[in-house]
């Protein structure tokens, strides 16, 4: 009951402030290009930035290369939710939730969208009963952890 009563409350305030129920996707359109768009669009965006663009630039390897590698790293352990047996509805919300995700025109943020697919973390416990995984992914994420932070030291965007 909570969750419809907030989203219907949300619809009624955009109708009582712009006379539109859904003048916030408008506006995420205007201020923020940001749209609904084919699931695949922002992986092939990405694809055209690191392969094809003449013009790299820090901001754009920041969003476009971290995006591709987030869809890789995304589709990675969604074949581990598979691979594990996850139930069978924790597997459907979590493709739902990433189709879902992936049709935003404006993906600057999927690898901290991605930290929300919970189902990705009961799949990789399920897999850290072995040593050897369980020690790569350790190692994995502190690397990856290190990276971010000494982003953020520097004055880098970091997600």
């Amino acid at each position: 009951m909570g969750i419809p009563a907030g989203v219907l409350i949300y619809l009624g305030i955009n109708y009582s402030l712009f006379r539109n129920p859904f003048a916030f996707t408008a506006m995420q359109r205007e201020y923020w290009t940001n749209y609904a768009v084919v699931p695949w669009e922002p992986v092939w965006n990405s694809l055209k930035y690191m392969l094809f663009d003449p013009v790299i630039t820090a901001q754009g390897t920041y969003v476009e290369v971290a995006r591709f590698w987030g869809v890789v790293a995304a589709l990675v352990l969604l074949w581990m939710c598979f691979k594990t047996k996850l139930r069978l509805s924790y597997q459907a919300f979590v493709w739902l939730q990433f189709i879902m995700v992936m049709m935003s025109s404006f993906l600057m943020s999927l690898p901290r969208y991605l930290l929300c697919f919970f189902p990705f973390f009961i799949a990789l416990a399920k897999l850290s009963d072995e040593e050897d995984f369980h020690q790569g992914m350790l190692a994995g994420s502190a690397l990856i952890m290190g990276g971010f932070a000494y982003l953020y030291y520097v004055g880098k965007w970091a997600f």
